[in-house]
């Protein structure tokens, strides 16, 4: 029988609306920087290929449970990416606006990445259960060979 993790669900829930909310910050900025014809700088670009690579992940831990810590590897990575990119934005380039917010959402992702990952790892009573289903596995591959 299967069983829900809320844990899970609720790190889950957070990561994902944290990638949406980025996403539409960093397409107000691509669209902005289209029409204002200034260049899109390459954190920017950066953060755009992650955030797609986490919406990706998103979707195949979605469809397969199984993958679950696929999404908080890359929701960690991503919240480390924007936090960096937001230190430059804030002290380099001089943005304020939704640099701050960003780099408070880059740490929850972290936040949530790590709790997720510590979520998903194995129990030692499941270590104990697939290290003795190899094992049967190799006799039964000895016996037939």
């Amino acid at each position: 029988m299967s069983t829900v993790n809320l844990k899970t669900n609720v790190n889950f829930l957070i990561i994902l609306l944290c990638v949406l909310f980025l996403a539409f910050v960093e397409g107000g900025n691509v669209s902005k920087s289209f029409f204002d014809g200034k260049g899109i700088l390459g954190n920017e670009i950066q953060q755009i290929a992650f955030i797609l690579l986490t919406l990706i992940i998103i979707i195949m831990a979605t469809l397969n449970p199984e993958k679950a810590y696929l999404t908080a590897y890359s929701a960690a990575t991503l919240g480390l990416i924007v936090v960096i990119s937001s230190f430059y934005n804030v002290f380099a380039v001089g943005k304020d606006g939704y640099a701050i917010a960003e780099m408070i959402l880059g740490f929850v992702l972290i936040v949530t990445g790590v709790m997720m990952g510590r979520n998903t790892r194995l129990e030692n009573k499941e270590k104990e259960n697939i290290r003795k289903a190899i094992e049967e596995y190799k006799k039964t591959a000895r016996k037939i060979k």
